[in-house]
């Protein structure tokens, strides 16, 4: 009788707490899923819809699982904002996706968050597979910081092709103390690469 009795006193709120798990962790996986089908489909907002609604729910883990699945529908939204502050909330979900952590840095540095950008580059700094792009968002951080010249120094150290040689001299026109010159390297920047975005 007694055993009984015990196994209903402690066993029941035991039983309730596993099953309680259960269901969450299917819920998370299934909102998982519904996310990830609809970034396969080219539906980011009901993507980050349903993320949204489930991921506080979530362990560690998956919190960090949902917010990759984030990442990715941010950027396809083109939302640099809303990229810019998850990164200063799960910066692990940035750590294989240079695109993104690109689009982050240039937000940061734009809004002079020189201390928070710094972090971010170092991560890239020997594994990027877009050197003109971050060679460009690092000399965009000095001339902010009023040190043109060593922006300057920076981009002549380089040398690329095609749109990445564009992007760097557009760069080096932007901080090179000679306007004449400045707008000698702007022309060759646009006719390397007349429909590249950012150029002009």
């Amino acid at each position: 009788k007694w055993a009984v009795i015990l196994t209903v006193v402690i066993g029941g709120p035991i039983g309730f707490f596993v099953v309680r798990q259960r269901i969450r962790r299917k819920r998370l996986k299934e909102a998982y899923d519904t996310a990830s089908k609809a970034l396969q489909q080219a539906r980011p907002r009901d993507a980050l819809a349903v993320i949204r609604r489930i991921k506080e729910e979530a362990d560690e883990k998956t919190y960090l699982a949902l917010s990759r699945l984030e990442v990715d529908a941010l950027e396809a939204t083109r939302d640099v904002g809303e990229l810019a502050a998850l990164y200063d909330e799960a910066e692990e979900a940035f750590e294989e996706r240079e695109a993104a952590s690109l689009q982050v840095g240039r937000a940061q540095v734009e809004a002079d968050r020189l201390d928070a950008y710094e972090p971010l580059r170092t991560a890239w700094r020997d594994r990027g597979s877009r050197p003109a792009e971050w060679l460009a968002l690092e000399a965009e951080a000095l001339a902010r910081q009023d040190k043109e010249a060593n922006a300057r120094g920076l981009l002549e150290e380089k040398c690329f092709e095609g749109d990445a040689e564009a992007l760097r001299l557009a760069e080096l026109a932007l901080v090179h103390a000679d306007a004449a010159a400045g707008g000698a390297l702007l022309e060759k920047a646009v006719a390397l690469a007349p429909r590249r975005p950012g150029i002009l």
